[in-house]
């Protein structure tokens, strides 16, 4: 490699005067003017011919002259391009802060590609203030060959000019203005030897065919041309220069190009080009242009042509009678493809063709018409005005298919619109990069759209929308494959913005297979009837990930499959007043916001909503949502991942607010703090195949799995089939006519597995909790009116033992409670207050318990205990507080306290009959108070004694024991379940339930810097609809704000409630003998 460099250098360095080689550069011969006030073009050109096949491809140049007779007509200045004086070589750069005063005009171009043979690099147009001659003096401070890059100033020649006031025109020797018969006599007069009064005409004008000399000829030339024969060639009415100025007058002219097909209203400017005998360029003053059709083609003074319908015509340029030439314009009705090619700078011939490519795509733009393409070469293509187009085009940029060769459009200001669509049925942009435009797809009448292989690219610190709608209403709006970044330093624009608008924007708009990276709001969709989001990524964003909402009256939908939305500041799917929402497959992740906000209509309410096969990254703080869900018909989740951190403890809360809602096949995996992963409240709930685990650190265990709140007719909730492990409350129910259903679930390492309060009736079968600290199923407050409640087939066992440890509650309510297995708890099972009839406890299995059953009640309802097996309980198998009790056909066998143990029943007689009481360490009945029928026991073969063990103490009646124990009785637990202390283990109450601390302040977002609505080439039209677009665009972040406060208002206000519905239950104080 290093040796390549230094190949080249040594080349560039050899590269130098070649001394059989030349260039020359002059200043056009003959400037002058007839009169004051005349208009004069000045060529500057450079003779490359004999430059040995070198092209000219850069050069820097100052002229000077005397302001005060000469008056540059510039139309730019500091730098700027000036296409009017342009030759055959790109338009100079000039700089003008010289010129007027001083006389000084420095002007520089670059043709990359070169340009040979006779080149003229400006047409310098002067209009003349005196008749007194001035010098035009010509340098240059570079010059270098295209492609080769030689230095060509030490083979370069110049040669200068200078202006001065003509004499006459050639053939007018009277001085009328006109070349005549009368002109033609003064010739002859001349020629024949006669004196010719010199007052009256100038013979030394009389030279028309430049020979040198006046002879008959010349006055056959002017007799010629005055009765309208052609004579061409000759200097008829050409001005005739001073002596002093005289270096060649013109012979011929040239018109370039010499033809050109044109669409109809293209504009397009010929210029003249003059030369002497000898080939030189000269100056033309006061060309003449017509047209041969007018109705075909027009053309103005300056040669500019303006195509009006279909057909040829023939445009002429004259400076004199015999000195013209022409050009052929073929105008077409419609031209199918556009080329545009920044290596056709500067080129004199620029029509849109594939042979004469236009240099930027502004110039295009103009003239396309319906379902044109306008193809754009790759290169670098700087703005300067907004890219208005009134019909519908294909850009296409570089070769299709091919992102390397994307063409780059770029606005340095940061002012313009790269694509202003106002009009037309469809625009496709494709493969071409747009970079720090303020907006770069301005949509503003076009129907419809399509984006593909579009990277809009954003490196400054100024707003840009990539594609911003406010205008008339679109059908659809397609983006493939396309690419919107922001600089990561500021994250400024939205990538995709439709709002303020005061009816429905876009019908369909489908963003597929594309990305959205640093920019402020990805997609924000405000009059958007449906969006489809397909295999896109849309991360790392400074707003939104997707907002959508009502605008006007549409009620939106959203379909989003394989895509990715992550990291976004705000809420990565922020969607209210929708119709439909379904995301499929897909991930998100949320890190510093909601992951997602999803709202019907609030007085309609139904929205449906479906969440398939997605994978949800919850890793943000408390006071955000993995889900919240408002005024909505249905929502389902199905096959879907929720994740928080495993080795953090993360608050993950969703809210759901709907009338139905199922979620299957669902996990929600390392859930941490004191709030909900599903918090519902509507008609109908079903889960099904669901599974949550708490994190893998302290403070992991404070999560609630399903918060429950019916409300509507007849609302039901159903858990099923479903795993919980380390959850403070898998299953939390309250709200009143709600019926509960519980099975098959499994709970691990809870506080309570089942939580059911204030509902109509709970079923909760077939369940395994293991490790429970509190409850293993709470149900309080029960109505029964839509039938009984059960519990039944459960299998529970408790952690360490607290003071209110229960494994089953039914606290003022009424339920059968049977075939349950509870072990190891404080109480196994325990009824409290005010239990409803029909209550029974039956066919359990109580195990290693310290107390088996406990029984408070406050009023006359009978509690029957039938047909259960308990053993190893420490205190007493059977507590009885203040209630009335029936005991029929259980097993109390084995325990190592008490058997039934009645420390108060309001005075009734606790029934126990058909019981074995056997082997119990302790009494096998107490009563502290009241009596005890328990006769037709078995006791071990006989009566019991009146001591321990086994034995009976208080107002008991054991009359006609039974010998033999009664048959079919239910199963006790291994003799390894014995328990042999009689002192009940206790641990330390469960933690309060934490106060959740409110939201913080969001930050506040970023305001938009609106583009200046007078930047330069604007019209008044323009810059007023820019500044109501900016009043819209105000108005609609003021709206979105003030959502943002509503919602946060609601969710304190229900994250309040729902604290006082946690800590608003009683949990029944079990009583013992001590």
């Amino acid at each position: 490699m290093r040796r390549v460099i230094l190949s080249a250098c040594a080349a560039l360095g050899a590269a130098g005067s070649l001394p059989a080689q030349s260039v020359t550069a002059r200043v056009g011969g003959e400037p002058t003017a007839v009169g004051y006030y005349q208009t004069v073009t000045v060529p500057i050109t450079v003779d490359m011919s004999a430059s040995g096949g070198q092209l000219l491809g850069s050069y820097t140049a100052r002229l000077t002259w005397n302001p005060s007779v000469l008056y540059l007509n510039a139309y730019t200045c500091c730098g700027q391009t000036d296409s009017t004086m342009q030759g055959n070589f790109p338009a100079p750069a000039i700089n003008t802060d010289s010129a007027y005063s001083f006389g000084i005009l420095k002007f520089s171009a670059v043709s990359p590609t070169g340009v040979g043979g006779l080149v003229t690099i400006a047409q310098l147009r002067f209009t003349n203030y005196d008749t007194i001659p001035t010098p035009l003096q010509l340098s240059f401070s570079e010059m270098s060959a295209a492609g080769t890059f030689t230095n060509l100033l030490p083979i370069l020649t110049v040669q200068n000019a200078t202006f001065c006031q003509a004499r006459g025109r050639w053939g007018d020797l009277d001085r009328d203005g006109q070349s005549n018969s009368r002109d033609a006599l003064f010739v002859l007069t001349k020629v024949v030897g006669l004196p010719v009064d010199t007052a009256m005409a100038d013979t030394s004008v009389a030279d028309v065919d430049a020979d040198g000399r006046t002879t008959s000829r010349d006055a056959l030339v002017i007799l010629s041309y005055a009765v309208g024969i052609p004579i061409t060639g000759q200097r008829v009415l050409l001005p005739v220069a001073s002596a002093a100025c005289a270096t060649g007058s013109a012979r011929q002219v040239a018109v370039l190009p010499n033809a050109v097909e044109l669409v109809v209203n293209q504009v397009f400017k010929f210029t003249v080009q003059a030369t002497d005998s000898a080939g030189r360029a000269v100056s033309v003053s006061g060309a003449t242009w017509r047209s041969s059709d007018y109705s075909i083609a027009g053309v103005e003074a300056d040669g500019t042509v303006t195509p009006r319908a279909a057909g040829t015509a023939t445009i002429t340029a004259e400076i004199g009678p015999g000195v013209q030439a022409s050009a052929t314009v073929t105008v077409i009705a419609r031209r199918p493809n556009w080329y545009v090619d920044i290596a056709a700078t500067g080129r004199p011939v620029q029509n849109g063709s594939l042979a004469n490519p236009y240099e930027h795509p502004l110039q295009a733009f103009p003239w396309a018409s319906e379902g044109d393409t306008v193809r754009v070469a790759p290169g670098t293509y700087y703005w300067d005005d907004d890219g208005e187009l009134n019909v519908g085009v294909v850009i296409q940029g570089g070769t299709p298919g091919d992102t390397t060769t994307r063409p780059v459009f770029r606005d340095v200001a940061n002012d313009y619109y790269a694509l202003w669509l106002r009009g037309g049925q469809r625009t496709v942009v494709r493969n071409v990069v747009l970079q720090n435009f303020y907006e770069g797809i301005d949509l503003d009448g076009v129907r419809n759209l399509a984006v593909e292989d579009v990277k809009f690219l954003n490196t400054g610190s100024s707003y840009m929308y990539g594609i911003y709608h406010c205008g008339a209403d679109m059908d659809t709006v397609r983006i493939d494959r396309s690419e919107f970044i922001g600089n990561p330093q500021y994250r400024y624009g939205d990538a995709v913005y439709v709002s303020g608008c005061s009816n429905l924007a876009v019908r369909v708009m489908l963003f597929r297979d594309s990305r959205v990276q640093y920019m402020s709001d990805a997609l924000y969709m405000y009059g958007v009837d449906s969006l489809v989001v397909l295999r896109s990524q849309i991360i790392d964003n400074g707003g939104y990930g997707i907002s959508m909402s009502q605008e006007y009256n549409e009620t939106p939908a959203l379909y989003m499959a394989h895509s990715r939305v992550e990291r976004n500041r705000y809420y990565e799917l922020d969607l209210d007043y929708m119709r439909r929402i379904v995301i499929d497959t897909s991930v998100i992740r949320a890190d510093s916001g909601t992951a997602l906000y999803l709202s019907g209509d609030y007085y309609a309410n139904n929205a449906r909503i479906y969440l398939h096969g997605d994978s949800i990254y919850h890793d943000t703080d408390y006071y955000y949502d993995w889900l919240s869900v408002y005024d909505t018909d249905s929502l389902v989740i199905e096959d879907v991942v929720v994740r928080a951190p495993d080795d953090t403890s993360t608050y993950v809360n969703g809210y759901v607010n709907a009338d139905v809602a199922v979620v299957r096949r669902t996990k929600f995996l390392n859930l941490g703090g004191g709030y909900t992963a599903f918090d519902f409240s509507g008609r109908r709930l079903l889960a099904d195949s669901v599974t949550m685990t708490g994190c893998a650190v302290a403070g992991c265990d404070g999560a609630y799995g399903f918060y429950v709140s019916g409300s509507g007719a007849q609302p039901t909730a159903q858990i099923l089939r479903s795993s919980f492990s380390q959850i403070y409350a898998p299953v939390y129910a309250y709200g009143s006519g709600t019926v509960l259903e519980v099975r098959n679930v499994t709970a691990d390492s809870v506080n309570v597995a089942v939580y059911a309060s204030h509902l109509d009736s709970v079923d909760v079968r077939s369940n395994v909790i293991t490790r429970a600290v509190n409850s293993g199923v709470y149900f309080e407050f029960g109505a029964g009116a839509r039938g009984p409640s059960r519990i039944a087939g459960n299998s529970i066992t408790c952690t360490t033992r607290s003071a209110f440890q229960v494994g089953v509650v039914v606290y003022t309510a009424g339920a059968v409670v049977e075939q349950d297995t509870v072990t190891g708890c404080r109480v196994g099972i325990g009824t409290a207050n005010a239990v409803q009839s029909g209550t029974r406890i039956r066919l359990n299995t109580l195990r290693t318990n310290s107390y088996a059953v406990a029984l408070q009640q406050y009023d006359t309802t009978l509690i029957r205990v039938d047909s259960n097996g308990v053993s190893g309980s420490d205190t007493a198998a059977v507590y009885v507080y203040s209630a009335k009790t029936s005991l029929t056909h259980n097993r109390i066998e084995n325990n190592a306290g008490y058997g039934l143990f009645v420390y108060y029943s309001q005075g009734f007689v606790t029934q126990a009959h058909d019981n074995a009481f056997v082997n119990n360490t302790g009494y096998a009945v107490i009563a502290l108070s009241d009596s005890v029928d328990a006769s037709a026991n078995y006791w071990g073969g006989g009566a019991p004694g009146t001591g321990t063990p086994n034995g009976v103490s208080g107002r008991i009646n054991f009359s006609e024991f039974l010998t033999v124990p009664p048959p079919n009785l239910p199963g006790l637990a291994p003799p390894d379940f014995v328990v042999a202390s009689s002192v009940a283990a206790t641990a330390a109450a469960p933690p309060a339930v934490p106060r959740e601390a409110p939201p913080p302040v969001p930050p506040a977002r970023v305001r938009p810097v609106f583009a200046p609505a007078s930047a330069p080439n604007r019209t008044p039209e323009r810059v007023a609809q820019i500044e109501t677009a900016r009043q819209r665009r105000e108005a609609q972040e003021a709206r979105r704000a003030e959502r943002e406060a509503r919602v946060a208002a609601e969710r304190e206000a229900l994250r309040t409630a729902r604290e006082a519905e946690r800590t608003g239950g009683v949990t029944p104080t079990i009583r013992r003998n001590d």
